[in-house]
């Protein structure tokens, strides 16, 4: 079984958690001297909405890999595909 649940229909693999916050990167410090519900609602938000995209994504994935020394599974899963 290798780990996969069966269902009638499908094979799922496990619930494991792959999100990954690496392009995320590009905003590190951003207003990081306010609550978490002010950084969130009245910074965060709002530059997500603004700038995220496709290229901002690729590129702070890309700077992500560059200059932190950690990697996850889910990180590295998500440089491979970026390149």
């Amino acid at each position: 079984m290798n780990g996969l649940l069966i269902f009638p229909i499908a094979q799922l693999p496990g619930l494991v958690n792959m999100h990954s916050h690496a392009a995320m990167t590009l905003l590190r410090g951003f207003a990081d001297d306010v609550s978490l519900s002010d950084w969130l609602q009245n910074y965060i938000w709002p530059a997500e909405g603004k700038w995220v995209g496709e290229e901002f994504v690729e590129d702070g994935t890309k700077v992500f890999c560059l200059i932190d020394n950690h990697q996850t599974r889910s990180d590295l899963i998500v440089l491979d595909c970026c390149g």
